[in-house]
């Protein structure tokens, strides 16, 4: 592969930062390190090649589009060295379409009992997700997915900045991460391990390992060569190469020591049994099942009936050269705590990559036939001219002035015949169709249109733009896929991280039918026995058009057919300030005596007596708040007044059956149940 530009010495690997030093996890140590070291050395070997395509594509998406030799042979010929950066665009349409369309994980209850801890729980999550801004990180992560084909988030609880521990979603830049080479499936769902390498400093590595010693062992040496400890290694985001002429961004590896982290899994067995006790199937270790039979035995019972089986057990260990600094059970002991997106697979080098790959031959054509058409054009400009000697008296005044189009230059006398002007090359057609075709390449073989660039510059229906932006989406669905099935993980370990170390009894705002209120978060049983669902935020500003446009159509029909329209609808208006939104809902979940009594005596003769007991309901209520005797009267009492006053007057209360319910209840209202239902007063239909 051709050197990328700043790169000035040859045959140099672009390796990643997380590259170990010459003779890490070598052969040696404890069986722990000796077992990291060779999956670090599987995982290097298998991406090398992935490493130095990804940092070619971060070039690419930063502009950087030409190799030094190029740049060296347009300058010694004098060529202009253009870049028209078309990839970025791209990226970032797709990108912000992401950003648009953010989802939301809701965990739904498999029972009946656990719906009100699973809205607790949705609701926590969102409250979580919101102080770490993990929104934003996981923005990220998906855009180092198009530009590479992977990208890396950490789930972690954060005891820095709060004692009691937060949640904290973390972008992990992708050349530091490694893998299982033998894992196909999208997300590494099948990967055995995964491999974390980083330059620590010195003092937080032994403030996580105080026991151990970090200055014995040989882990200095820079993983490029044997040159100086002080060579810059660049930061994320940047390419990664050897010269020290990135920019100021970079870090020094004095004062740091190389730590690789493996995550990895292990099958366990164990025993499902019924416990006579309570009836439940319970599970139980290996030895204690065998000290429970043993237990049978003695006391003369049969053996318990069980069933062996087995079970991934998530674990994590670090390593600094030949020595195990920590072998504990992971963060989260069902999955791993580092969760990646896919992009598009190379099946024949099991390689991930993103959108640049296929953008990158069209973007270095155009930017090839940009510059060759401008070479011509200045060379051609003036056109050459051919004389005898003699026919000027000053060459190089001649020649300065046939830069100037209104210059007059004068020919010695009987010699303008002994010259002759050649008129300037005419530029083929075809070169500027053949630039135009790579231009558009760059979106072609992506599948993102003009209609999704919102560079469409011709008069079309909405509809159509509409449809043509869907199709290029389906073109981008498996990227999106992925996403959605990094949020169903990424749900998962919040749930877990939730109810293990953050369900201590802390407040957590949560919005819901009442408005927004602050809760306990306390732990509750059988917290994985929910389906994590992944749909739109409201927040959202796709969702919110879509969903407000179906409203705006459907609302009318619901509100002739009686169908109560839930206050949510207002988190779904575009433009709405989130505050006025809640103020709004307040209202209208708000207690009113006097709609509930309207809506229950709708359909009855007797207005006017309904308008005279409210407003004596009314006084009532006053009187007893300013004597301070009584507390206001609540609906159910209001509508007991004014059913006795009917009765009393002698007037028969004609009840219509409501479309559903019981008798007396307005549309759409449940059925009261027998005990609940409101006993009817004396009178002559009611008389008891």
């Amino acid at each position: 592969m051709a050197k990328r530009l700043r790169n000035k010495e040859k045959n140099q690997s672009r390796t990643s930062p997380a590259d170990p030093p010459e003779g890490e996890g070598a052969e040696g140590g404890d069986d722990m390190a000796r077992i990291v070291g060779q999956h670090g050395r599987e995982s290097q070997d298998h991406l090398t090649k992935w490493r130095e395509e990804a940092a070619e594509s971060y070039d690419f998406a930063a502009g950087v589009q030409w190799t030094e030799d190029e740049v060296s042979i347009l300058k010694d010929q004098l060529r202009p060295v253009i870049t028209f950066n078309r990839v970025a665009p791209v990226l970032d349409a797709v990108s912000g379409y992401e950003i648009n369309s953010r989802q939301d994980v809701t965990y739904l209850p498999r029972t009946i009992d656990d719906t009100g801890p699973a809205q607790v729980e949705s609701a926590a999550a969102k409250f979580f997700r919101e102080a770490c801004d993990a929104e934003d990180e996981e923005s990220d992560m998906f855009y180092d997915a198009l530009v590479c084909g992977m990208g890396w988030s950490d789930h972690r609880i954060d005891f820095d900045d709060d004692p009691e521990g937060m949640l904290d979603v973390d972008r992990i830049d992708p050349m530091e991460m490694g893998y299982d080479p033998a894992s196909i499936r999208r997300n590494l769902a099948d990967a055995r391990y995964v491999l974390r390498g980083r330059w620590m400093d010195r003092k937080r590595a032994e403030e996580m390992w105080p026991d151990h010693d970090f200055k014995s062992a040989d882990t200095m040496r820079n993983p490029r060569d044997d040159g100086d400890v002080n060579e810059p290694i660049k930061v994320p985001q940047n390419a990664w190469y050897k010269d020290n002429a990135v920019g100021s961004q970079y870090e020094r590896r004095r004062g740091k020591v190389f730590i690789l982290e493996q995550q990895y899994f292990e099958r366990e067995a164990f025993y499902s049994a019924i416990n006579p006790g309570t009836g439940k199937m319970e599970d139980m270790t290996g030895s204690a099942h065998s000290k429970l039979q043993k237990q049978l035995k003695e006391i003369g019972q049969p053996p318990l009936e069980s069933q062996k089986r087995t079970k991934k057990v998530f674990k994590r260990a670090f390593v600094h050269g030949p020595t195990t600094l920590e072998d504990e059970p992971a963060p989260c002991p069902e999955m791993f705590s580092y969760q990646c997106i896919t992009g598009k697979r190379d099946r024949n080098r099991n390689h991930w990559y993103g959108l640049v790959r296929p953008m990158k031959d069209p973007q270095r054509w155009a930017n090839k036939w940009l510059s060759q058409q401008l070479h011509l054009i200045n060379s051609n400009a003036k056109g050459r001219m051919f004389h005898e000697r003699g026919v000027f008296d000053n060459i190089a005044t001649v020649e300065k002035k046939m830069a100037n189009p209104g210059a007059t230059i004068e020919v010695n006398e009987g010699m303008l015949d002994k010259m002759r002007v050649e008129q300037p090359v005419q530029l083929p057609n075809n070169s500027f169709q053949l630039m135009e075709y790579a231009i558009a390449s760059v979106r072609d073989t992506t599948g993102v249109n003009v209609e999704l660039l919102g560079m469409a510059d011709r008069n079309q229906p909405g509809i159509l733009e509409q449809q043509r932006k869907q199709s290029a989406m389906a073109i981008l669905a498996p990227l999106f896929d992925a996403q959605r099935r990094y949020r169903k993980n990424a749900g998962r370990l919040t749930l877990y991280f939730i109810h293990e170390y953050l369900s201590d009894g802390r407040l957590i705002r949560i919005v819901g039918d009442e408005g927004a209120k602050y809760v306990p978060l306390t732990k509750a049983e059988g917290f994985d026995e929910y389906d994590v669902i992944v749909d739109e935020s409201p927040s959202s500003t796709n969702q919110k058009e879509a969903v407000f446009g179906v409203m705006m159509q459907i609302m009318p029909g619901l509100q002739k057919a009686g169908v109560p329209i839930p206050p949510e609808v207002l988190d779904y208006v575009p433009g709405l300030p989130a505050a006025l939104a809640e103020k709004w809902k307040a209202l209208l979940t708000k207690p009113n005596p006097e709609g509930e009594i309207r809506k229950i005596l709708e359909g009855l003769k007797v207005t006017s007596e309904v308008d005279k007991n409210v407003a004596i309901a009314r006084k009532n209520d006053a009187d007893a708040q300013a004597a301070g005797m009584m507390a206001p009267i609540n609906s159910a009492q209001a509508i007991m007044q004014i059913m006795q006053a009917f009765q009393a007057a002698g007037q028969p209360i004609q009840q219509q059956q409501p479309p559903m319910g019981q008798p007396g209840m307005p549309p759409g209202q449940p059925p009261m149940q027998p005990e609940q239902q409101m006993p009817m007063p004396p009178g002559p239909q009611g008389m008891q």
